[in-house]
């Protein structure tokens, strides 16, 4: 909750500093993320409800999203252990939700812009041990800023919250820094 009303926040912030809206194309790249596994004790101890196939660190994650007007849709590939082969998990998710981007151009010489997003998904969880292989439900929340260099080049980085499980239970949390590249239209 906190970090939906942050959001709210910051959107709100923007389109009332002057921010003009703008739709966007990107991609992002992430070495920096990971998922924790939900730690709740249960009053029951059964198969269904240990998490910690999802305790993980990514090695490397891209993603890439698309804004226009208040929609986005946005699709993500982490993996971890890129030492083999085959990598130990391959986590990949889809989302789609209301985004809002805003550019200021008070300033000529230091164009900045700012994203905030909140979307559901579904991710998408495959194992070296496919007896472990899962779909699981998400909620997505991403903050971004930045510099448009030129007239329409993104250049900018942030921070994306993704909430894995069911209405009442949360299985997983992933969060990851990032870095964008894109183009404004």
């Amino acid at each position: 909750m906190r970090i939906f009303l942050t959001l709210i926040s910051l959107i709100l912030l923007s389109t009332n500093a002057g921010a003009d809206q703008i739709n966007i194309i990107e991609i992002q790249r992430s070495s920096y993320g990971g998922i924790n596994a939900d730690k709740d004790e249960m009053p029951y101890d059964t198969d269904d409800y240990k998490f910690e196939k999802y305790d993980m660190r990514f090695q490397r994650s891209y993603s890439v999203r698309a804004i226009y007007s208040i929609m986005y849709i946005s699709a993500q590939r982490n993996i971890t252990t890129l030492h083999t082969d085959t990598p130990d998990t391959t986590v990949e998710t889809t989302a789609i939700g209301f985004a809002l981007a805003g550019n200021s151009e008070e300033n000529r010489y230091l164009n900045t812009y700012c994203v905030g997003a909140i979307g559901i998904g579904a991710g998408k969880f495959t194992f070296n041990n496919p007896n472990l292989n899962d779909w699981e439900g998400m909620l997505e929340v991403s903050l971004e800023g930045g510099f448009e260099i030129g007239k329409h080049l993104l250049l900018g980085a942030g921070f994306t919250f993704q909430q894995f499980g069911e209405i009442g239970e949360t299985k997983a949390e992933l969060g990851s820094i990032y870095i964008s590249t894109g183009i404004s239209f």
